[in-house]
């Protein structure tokens, strides 16, 4: 992932401060190839991180359940505190 960032990094410097840039077809193609490849894995983590991040589960994010609405957000464990 790193490699396809800092590729990707070297093309866009380039075409920013070169008064004269070219990019063959080929390479044009490996970028959208590899950004493709990096959007897929990020948007696997994201989705994957998704229901951890939202559950009420005790112990992620500090979450204990809720004081205001007891009976609707339960942890797995009770509360200690």
């Amino acid at each position: 992932m790193s490699d396809i960032i800092s590729e990707a990094f070297d093309i866009c410097s380039d075409s920013d401060y070169n008064d004269y840039f070219v990019i063959s077809k080929k390479e044009v193609e490996e970028q959208r190839s590899n950004a493709q490849y990096f959007y897929d894995r990020v948007e696997e983590h994201v989705v994957a991180l998704l229901p951890v991040c939202n559950s009420p589960r005790m112990g992620v994010c500090d979450y204990c359940g809720s004081d205001i609405y007891p009976d609707q957000f339960l942890p797995d464990i009770e509360k200690t505190v």
